[in-house]
């Protein structure tokens, strides 16, 4: 018997396998192991017009909701002046529910809205129960949000200025606020509204206001 014939009647069954002329032992380690995961993307928000041309923040909504992962919303808009918001007012009908995951993170928008808003006041009493020990909890002093949500609407939206219908919804750095419409008066409106699928929500640096007598609120309607 050659050393050819004896050799190939040694090798045992996985070696023998193969696959378009690569054994299946090579082929493994060639492809490795793969994996299929969704590709976050961030959204871009450019404008303070309330459309859903690209760059406005209702577009921007639109598509974290149909990008699987956990995207990213920030905020880029040019020409703001000095000691104001960008104010994005909503005055074409009400966002879009966030069904997704993502994070609206107001505080990528450059800083025109200097100062702080008012803090460091007391909050009742210390682990001591002593009035005025100097163990007590106090206010923090935020800055002010450089990016203010104004709903400018006549009625009431029947959900909120933010709806949360997704698990893992983060957002910080935004004013949320009602403001006065165009004509008619604007009806008490939730500023952020949390329904059924809504889990893993994270609210961070917000600030909730009125131009209008009632406040904005944050709702649990799930």
């Amino acid at each position: 018997m050659s050393l050819i014939k004896r050799h190939a009647q040694n090798q045992s069954p996985i070696h023998k396998r193969v696959l378009g002329g690569i054994p299946t032992t090579a082929l493994t380690v060639l492809l490795g192991t793969v994996s299929l995961q969704a590709t976050a993307a961030t959204f871009t928000v450019t404008k303070l017009a309330d459309d859903s041309s690209t760059g406005t923040l209702r577009w921007a909504i639109e598509q974290a909701n149909a990008t699987a992962g956990a995207d990213t919303i920030d905020f880029k808009i040019a020409g703001i002046a000095t000691g104001i918001p960008a104010i994005i007012r909503i005055t074409s009908a009400v966002l879009p529910p966030i069904t997704e995951a993502v994070t609206i993170d107001g505080t990528t928008q450059t800083d025109t809205n200097t100062g702080s808003i008012t803090g460091g006041q007391v909050l009742g009493v210390g682990p001591d129960f002593v009035p005025g020990s100097g163990d007590e909890a106090t206010l923090p002093i935020l800055a002010k949000p450089d990016v203010v949500v104004e709903y400018a609407r006549t009625g009431n939206p029947g959900t909120g200025i933010f709806t949360i219908g997704a698990p893992d919804v983060t957002i910080k750095g935004l004013g949320v606020r009602r403001g006065p419409p165009a004509s008619g008066t604007v009806d008490s409106a939730d500023g952020v509204h949390l329904v059924a699928a809504a889990s893993n929500t994270i609210l961070s640096q917000m600030w909730f206001g009125s131009s209008q007598g009632n406040a904005t609120d944050l709702t649990d309607g799930a």
